[in-house]
């Protein structure tokens, strides 16, 4: 209701983090397809990674100043509220886009609670025109805050436990 009553707020930025894992292009297609309106597309391979660096998972952390220009390119300062969205819950690509940007050092984001589903069964429109956005500045920030990022050994230290890394061996 909140994000409902804020559409065409000009201070609003609105992004659709959805992506699929099985399927890096449908996130992309789903967009063009239909969106909340106004919102714009924060790919997770793209936008929200590099996959240029090694050994550090399956989506590494884009480089700070790369993600602070896109950012930028989104239409996003330090003045603008953010509302991320993914096709589930926000506990996906929608999550991490919230955490880049609070890295980042934006502190005016936001998950939509529910997602996209909660927009859906709420009867809220939809479009597939393209968000007219103006471009600003690279945001501004010194990098990500590394004091909001743990590492493996941090993470099963506080927990007490050992941490495996299932995952297969990155080519």
């Amino acid at each position: 209701e909140d994000l409902a009553a804020a559409m065409g707020d000009p201070a609003l930025r609105v992004l659709d983090a959805r992506a699929t894992l099985a399927d890096p292009a449908a996130g992309r297609a789903a967009h063009a397809a239909s969106h909340l309106p106004g919102a714009v597309h924060a790919d997770l391979d793209r936008d929200l990674s590099d996959h240029s660096v090694r050994g550090q998972g399956r989506h590494p952390l884009p480089d700070a100043v790369a993600f602070a220009r896109r950012v930028g390119e989104w239409g996003i300062g330090p003045a603008q509220q953010v509302v991320v969205y993914d096709a589930g819950d926000g506990s996906m690509a929608a999550a991490r886009a919230w955490w880049l940007l609070r890295l980042l050092g934006h502190e005016r984001v936001a998950v939509l609670d529910g997602g996209l589903a909660a927009w859906r069964a709420a009867g809220r429109a939809e479009t597939a025109d393209a968000a007219p956005t103006v471009p600003l500045p690279p945001y501004p920030s010194a990098g990500f805050d590394g004091s909001r990022i743990a590492g493996a050994a941090e993470v099963a230290s506080r927990l007490g436990v050992n941490v495996v890394d299932v995952k297969p061996a990155q080519s």
